[in-house]
């Protein structure tokens, strides 16, 4: 449907389910299939004139099994493994029971998400709780994660339509390349 209503301005990228990734037209990217059965995530590469951009957005359902968590950590391990010299990774991971500022969770898939993190020395720059419903206690559940610190800034906005989670705005510290349009 964006196509329709600005055919000249954005190109989707999609996989599956809600998992969508915009990128302006005049940016050279291309959607990236990794060899990797986690559920539900989609990976764009962005080329620029200071290293590739590889983005990558997952879901991870509360109630996944263990066999897509492991794959969720393998997915994270092919994506460090990628030449790109920039990896932003985003979306809901769905880990309430992590502790951000201490780094521990309380559940073998948190752990082992964590150890994977840490392997890799993978930065995430959430700081503040994304979800918040009713009465419940709010929680961290997205998250923006990255190789390198080129997050300049996170801005939390209000969610969308009847959403309880915040829409996250982030803004990176890498030039673009923008493709010459004469």
């Amino acid at each position: 449907m964006i196509e329709l209503l600005y055919p000249k301005v954005w190109f989707l990228y999609a996989r599956i389910r809600g998992i969508i990734i915009y990128a302006m037209k005049d940016i050279k990217a291309k959607q990236i299939t990794i060899a990797n059965v986690a559920n539900e995530h989609v990976c764009v590469e962005l080329h620029n004139k200071n290293g590739n951009i590889l983005i990558l957005c997952i879901y991870r359902s509360p109630s996944t099994s263990c066999e897509n968590n492991d794959n969720i950590n393998k997915l994270m391990n092919d994506i460090n493994s990628c030449k790109a010299k920039f990896k932003l990774i985003v979306g809901d991971f769905n880990f309430s029971d992590i502790n951000w500022n201490k780094w521990e969770g309380h559940t073998v898939a948190s752990n082992n998400f964590l150890h994977t993190l840490q392997g890799h020395f993978l930065i995430q720059h959430v700081a503040f709780p994304t979800r918040a419903r009713g009465a419940n206690e709010p929680s961290l559940l997205d998250l923006v994660i990255s190789n390198d610190n080129f997050i300049d800034d996170i801005e939390y906005l209000s969610p969308l339509g009847k959403s309880d989670l915040s829409v996250l705005s982030i803004s990176c510290k890498i030039q673009q390349q923008v493709e010459d349009m004469e």
